[in-house]
């Protein structure tokens, strides 16, 4: 077992619903939302080729100044917007869900009242880079080695492993993220529930339904 918090799949759902372009990215059009001035590096050539730059920062300075948006979050409350972000994203599936479950920790097991991952065979010398954490497979209904050959992971529900109820490290966050709603969102960043809901699908929707091709 190793232990788990649901923060850890907060960089993951957002990762899967980032700036997608279609064609050659150095001719197409992307959607960027930064919250640094580092993320904003190639924002002129983005939007030169079409693209939309916004920008969260509690003050209009630098690039914030002259994004397409300027959305003005109250100090120190990123999380909580970040949050908000992956409450509407799960709740209206904006996400690329295989790509979640075969490629990140989301469908591994975990035992709830320690926050360990289940994992099959003995310790490793190094625990934190172990492959063998446990899956749920829904087609044979019992947990496996994560990346079994044709698998179908479990992302939600609950399930009992060795006489230890179990579930999948996205049910977690998705019961971790069911109270962060945009309109409690709004009362911490002082961002409009309806934008922060905006904004939320304006990047899940560019994400899924706009094609991406990497300059490699």
């Amino acid at each position: 077992w190793r232990r788990f918090t649901p923060h850890e799949m907060i960089p993951t759902i957002l990762s899967t619903t980032t700036t997608r372009s279609g064609g050659d990215r150095r001719e197409s059009a992307v959607h960027r939302v930064s919250w640094s001035p580092t993320w904003a590096s190639n924002w002129p050539s983005d939007t030169r080729s079409g693209g939309r730059f916004v920008s969260v920062n509690p003050v209009r300075t630098g690039y914030s100044a002259i994004a397409d948006e300027w959305i003005p979050i109250r100090p120190g409350t990123d999380g909580a917007l970040l949050m908000a972000l992956c409450h509407v994203l799960l709740e209206k599936k904006l996400f690329d869900e295989e790509f979640v479950a075969q490629y990140t920790n989301a469908g591994y097991l975990v035992n709830p009242e320690d926050g360990l991952f289940a994992v099959q065979g003995t310790e490793q010398a190094i625990p934190f880079r172990r492959h063998d954490q446990l899956w749920w497979d829904t087609r044979t209904g019992a947990a496996v080695p994560n990346h079994t050959q044709d698998p179908s992971p479990a992302l939600s529900g609950h399930y009992s492993l060795h006489a230890k109820a179990v579930k999948p490290a996205f049910q977690l966050l998705r019961e971790r993220l069911a109270q962060c709603t945009p309109e409690w969102a709004a009362g911490i960043t002082g961002i409009a529930a309806e934008r922060i809901v905006r904004l939320a699908e304006e990047v899940g929707r560019t994400a899924l339904e706009q094609s991406f091709v990497l300059p490699v």
